[in-house]
């Protein structure tokens, strides 16, 4: 999955979970709101209630202080009692639910009936006939007066208990949703940390992969490579690092071998404007000891001393011709020393040609550019330079992971000497089938890591005394020396801080060459 698909799914996962908890607390403000009605309804009938026992009671005491007390009869307190009243029962009326009209029903029916019994009663103190009033009051009266009151306070106290219930409902709904809330906030909490852990904890590592990878490119070291895994965007950012390490290991090469090539043509250009400049003395030298020499023509003399062997009769004329060649004699003695000289002079600028050369070659190895390379990469470069031909070239496997800093450029051309001269040797011994090998080891000398490379055959061998001599200038154990040779192979191993040696059991039994480089462990 991608990087954009994993955050998507944290993402979505959230919002489902945010999603979830809006959902529920919007269920359980509904529920919070059907019970804050439901207490509201309640608590309204209830206060209903105790006003109208309040009315009642009211009424009552009116009758008791009328029928009872002796008070002097006023219809006005009653009729405005009973309106008190009948306007309670008509607002309990409205909030009741069925079962509770009916029992209101019968309470105001109730009520009623004791209200117009008190409109009689009245009648009876006006007719002189209170002490009868006064006693149907106390036996009848004043009892339905209590039935009704009974009845009131039993309403009462269910609503009472009613609205504890609901209180104690409310109070857990509240409760639960917010016992459901907090836990939906620290799952929405949870998932948000370990979505945060398992990014850095995925991620973490690969980015600073990639950020070492970076830092590896900017230092210049282009040969490791940044680790790639799995196939979201750091995948292919990693896969893009390591194309573009590639490229710029490929562009810094291409520039190395350009800057290394103008630079041999430059002190090619200069050796040669150096030699041409040498040069010019040495031709004047030599074109003014050939003039000399022109005129100091023996064609003359060789005449005379012919004929000075014929005249024998003469004297005269054998005067004459031994007198030539005594002026010739005595000329040679004067031009001669000078024909040296300048035969002389001509040879001091040839060796001074000689040291201009010998610089430009100190040049030549200083300039050559240095950079660190696998060996792997060394091998695949110098079999890249190597001739086709018959002769199997095996490389064996187990090649160390190491680099060596050396010209890449220099040590290709000399495996690539040291292969072909192995191939020609099995050619020249007519060994078949023929082989070839490569191989390569890490060894530790002199506190320092040497990279061990070994170039094998099985052909036609090397001789024991020519094992010490074979790379020097001029030996070879071919019939026509050919290619770079093997005292430039040692010489450029040896510039290199490196070692050559070559091993052989003797003629017809191959050769193995050692190369020793040091090695960046």
């Amino acid at each position: 999955m991608t990087l954009r698909g994993k955050l998507l799914v944290s993402i979505v996962t959230n919002l489902v979970l945010i999603a979830s908890l809006l959902a529920f607390n919007s269920m359980m403000a509904r529920q919070e709101e059907e019970h804050v009605r439901r207490l509201l309804r309640v608590h309204h009938q209830y206060t209903t209630l105790l006003d109208l026992k309040i009315a009642v009671n009211r009424h009552l005491t009116e009758a008791q202080a009328i029928f009872i007390y002796g008070k002097k009869a006023d219809p006005g307190g009653f009729i405005q009692a009973a309106g008190e009243a009948a306007g309670r029962f008509d607002a309990l009326d409205k909030l009741l639910a069925a079962d509770g009209r009916d029992w209101l029903r019968r309470v105001r029916e109730e009520y009623n009936l004791v209200h117009r019994e008190l409109q009689l009663m009245t009648r009876l103190i006006a007719l002189g006939r209170q002490a009868k009033a006064r006693e149907h009051f106390s036996s009848v009266v004043a009892g339905r007066f209590n039935d009704i009151f009974a009845a009131i306070d039993r309403r009462i106290d269910t609503e009472r208990r009613l609205l504890r219930q609901i209180e104690t409902s409310y109070i857990r709904v509240n409760r639960r949703g917010n016992t459901v809330s907090i836990v939906a906030l620290a799952a929405i909490f949870t998932v948000i940390c370990v979505v945060s852990f398992l990014f850095f904890h995925a991620f973490g590592p690969r980015l600073r992969e990639l950020m070492r990878g970076t830092e590896r490119i900017a230092a210049g070291d282009l040969r490791t490579p940044v680790p790639v895994s799995g196939r979201d965007e750091f995948a292919r950012l990693a896969s893009a690092m390591n194309r573009m390490r590639e490229e710029l290991a490929a562009s810094r090469r291409t520039l190395l071998e350009q800057s290394y090539y103008s630079g041999m043509a430059d002190m090619v250009a200069g050796a040669l404007h150096n030699v041409r400049n040498s040069l010019a003395p040495v031709n004047a030298s030599l074109a003014e000891a050939g003039d000399r020499l022109g005129e100091l023509t023996g064609s003359n003399a060789m005449a005379a001393a012919k004929e000075i062997s014929a005249c024998v009769e003469a004297p005269e004329r054998l005067r004459a011709l031994g007198e030539y060649v005594c002026l010739y004699c005595e000329r040679l003695d004067e031009e001669l020393p000078a024909i040296g000289r300048h035969i002389d002079a001509a040879r001091a600028k040839i060796r001074t040609v000689e040291k201009v050369l010998q610089q430009q070659g100190r040049f030549a190895v200083a300039g050559r550019p240095m950079e660190e390379v696998a060996v792997e990469a060394l091998v695949a470069d110098a079999l890249n330079l190597v001739r086709p031909g018959r002769v199997d070239i095996v490389v064996e496997s187990g090649m160390p992971d190491v680099a060596v800093r050396t010209q890449p450029i220099v040590m290709a051309q000399v495996l690539a000497n040291l292969v072909n001269n192995a191939v020609e040797s099995i050619e020249r011994a007519g060994v078949e089938p023929g082989r070839v090998w490569l191989s390569a080891s890490l060894e530790r000398r002199d506190g320092g890591s040497m990279l061990h490379i070994e170039v094998g055959d099985n052909g036609a061998g090397i001789e024991d005394d020519m094992l010490e001599t074979i790379f020097r200038r001029g030996v070879s154990s071919k019939d026509t020396p050919s290619g770079l040779g093997l005292h430039w192979c040692a010489n450029a191993v040896g510039a290199l801080g490196g070692r050559i040696h070559a091993e052989s059991a003797g003629p017809g039994q191959g050769a193995v060459f050692h190369v020793r480089l040091p090695a960046i462990a």
